[in-house]
């Protein structure tokens, strides 16, 4: 760590250094926050307010900055960045100008943190799917003024990663070069500052699909070179989610695996996949051919993962070994069931095996021995009515069994009196005071879940139904269950339709999450939408709200409005060439990409 001489002077003053006025203008402008929050929360709907103060809060700012400025405080010309921020997020609080959203984005990818840029996004859609090439090269060059050089490189990088999709294509090849040449350079230079890691697969994660593939498996080939193993932990989840082997020219192909093949040799270095091994079964699915070396040094070094997870991803012969998989995780219910609370004890677990079997049981043509689904139905009912599980696993145990009423009916029908006393002891499952409350959802979720299996089974359960979600209200987290839950059901059968009466309460409750500032509300939102178009009689309503969204969505959400336009019935044309005519003219290169797929496939699958 290099130290400056102004800063060795200052550590050798025995004095410490305060600036009183500026901490009396903070403190004022705090003040003023408080005040004008505080004033907006509580004044008359019917209030009109004329002109505004702002006037003081800029005389504050500008007091501050000469005071720094005069005291030559590099520590304090930083922080006045971060008061700007303040102030532009309580005009955001205050104001709904798009621009406002825009400076708190830009001041905060100033700042360089990544979890508060992710929530403000959740929190002003908007400013993603108002951002243009003009606004985001402002903001990647606002990001040049950075006095401190390796927070100016690691501002740089955020600002490449969240608005590089926006930028016009003169604009985004220069910054490429600009951003490749900082990663190298700080790979070749052995004494880099650590810091500049820690962005640098967020910055790539964030503009993988507008860089090429070679360059990608490049930049993780020198990681690996260099033993980064410190980074390599984002490395695997970054190739998990943005490496595609079959774009690759052959030699980088090859490259990348044998890099890989090597940290799997080196003993050290080997327990950074065992921590991710998700990468592995991802590159093996992508192409059989070329992983085979790869594969047999997996089941050499990694034995355990190789027979578990990896086995289940990747098996060619899933009649054989799917139902092993599942008689293997009833075990594991059977004893999580048995050891979840005893004597005080609680614990979470690694893998939610009851979510998996789940997923495993949606595959389509696999058949299952009537003794393991006996188990299983067997199982997960004790993990409702006897475990001291929270309320995370019991919904999984729902989602379960709800699975099993519409995919598996013969199963179902043998273990009907089984459905019937998990409803009849509902009030058993909604007690659960003495268990682990692993969440902060509430057990209302457990209600509307235990209404929807009734459902499943063709019992009026309306009633339940309606009173749970009456208690949901502004509570995100359950709302977000619930969401979830809804979601969960009716994506088993695409034939699936909800009774009128509670078709109706879901499609109420879906537009007014569709409004809520967290993005996986929204998205599980959109998603009910489309399955909700099932019902003819939402179809005009569902096809307005779909042309609302395209217009003011951000990218997550246009992504799955594209992939769903084509295969959702209900659909009209009007509402397609609608959405086609926005995506093609986005300015997102995710979007406008996407859309390219989307019509080309489209027209192959119209042709044949």
């Amino acid at each position: 760590i290099s130290e400056s001489l102004a800063q060795k002077e200052l550590e050798q003053i025995e004095e410490s250094i305060n600036y009183p006025i500026l901490d009396r203008i903070n403190e004022s402008l705090q003040e003023k926050y408080i005040d004008g929050l505080y004033k907006k929360k509580t004044e008359s709907p019917y209030t009109i307010t004329l002109g505004n103060n702002y006037d003081e809060y800029g005389a504050l700012l500008a007091s501050s900055f000469i005071v720094l400025i005069y005291n030559g405080s590099l520590t304090h010309i930083l922080r006045f960045y971060d008061k700007i921020r303040d102030f532009t997020f309580y005009l955001c609080n205050k104001h709904d100008d798009w621009k406002f959203r825009k400076d708190l984005l830009k001041f905060e990818i100033f700042s360089g943190d990544s979890k508060k840029i992710k929530g403000i996004q959740d929190s002003y859609p908007e400013i993603l799917n108002d951002m243009n090439e003009k606004y985001a090269a402002e903001i990647m060059g606002f990001c040049s003024n950075h006095p401190v050089l390796h927070r100016r490189i690691s501002s740089q990088l955020i600002a490449f990663g969240e608005v590089g999709y926006y930028l016009n294509d003169s604009d985004y090849t220069k910054y490429e070069q600009e951003i490749i040449s900082i990663v190298r350079e700080w790979l070749k230079n052995k004494n880099s500052t650590i810091a500049i890691g820690q962005n640098i697969f967020t910055c790539l994660t964030g503009v993988a699909c507008r860089m090429g593939q070679d360059i990608l498996a490049e930049i993780c080939c020198i990681f690996m070179d260099n033993h980064y193993s410190r980074w390599y932990m984002d490395m695997f989840k970054f190739i998990r989610c943005r490496i595609n082997i079959n774009k690759m020219s052959e030699n980088h192909v090859q490259s990348l695996i044998q890099h890989i093949i090597a940290v799997l040799e080196d003993e050290k270095e080997r327990k950074q996949i065992e921590y991710t091994p998700d990468f592995l079964y991802v590159l093996r699915k992508q192409n059989l051919d070329v992983t085979e070396e790869l594969d047999a040094k997996i089941a050499q070094y990694l034995p355990e993962i190789y027979c578990d997870v990896y086995k289940l991803e990747t098996t060619v012969n899933k009649q054989k070994d799917f139902p092993e998989f599942v008689r293997k995780y009833i075990k594991h219910i059977k004893k999580n069931n048995a050891t979840q609370g005893k004597n005080g004890q609680y614990f979470g677990y690694g893998t939610r095996y009851i979510a998996t079997v789940r997923a495993i049981l949606l595959e389509n043509g696999i058949t299952y021995a009537p003794e393991i689904m006996d188990s299983l139905i067997s199982a997960v009912s004790d993990t409702l009515l006897v475990s001291k599980e929270g309320i995370d696993i019991k919904l999984d145990a729902i989602y379960l069994l709800i699975c099993i009423v519409i995919k598996y009916p013969e199963d179902f029908q043998r273990n009907i009196h089984v459905f019937r006393y998990i409803i009849e002891h509902k009030y058993d499952i909604l007690d659960i005071d003495n268990t682990l409350i692993s969440s902060n959802i509430d057990k209302v979720s457990l209600k509307i879940a235990i209404a929807l299996l009734r459902t499943s089974i063709g019992e009026n359960s309306y009633v339940d139904f309606l009173e749970g979600m009456s208690y949901i209200q502004d509570d995100m987290a359950t709302s977000l269950a619930v969401a979830r839950t809804i979601t969960k059901y009716l994506e088993i059968d695409e034939n699936i339709v909800f009774p009128q009466n509670i078709d109706t309460i879901v499609l109420q409750s879906t537009l007014q999450w569709l409004r809520f500032n967290h993005l996986d509300m929204r998205w599980n939102a959109t998603k009910i939408l489309f399955m909700l178009n099932r019902n003819s009689k939402n179809t005009n309503l569902i096809n307005q709200k779909i042309i609302n969204l395209i217009d003011t969505e951000c990218i997550y959400i246009k992504k799955l409005i594209l992939r769903e336009i084509c295969v959702s019935d209900g659909i009209s044309e009007k509402t397609r060439e609608h959405v086609f005519f926005k995506c093609k003219n986005d300015p997102c290169f995710v979007i406008r990409m996407l859309y390219e797929k989307v019509v080309t496939e489209r027209r192959a699958k119209t042709d044949s």
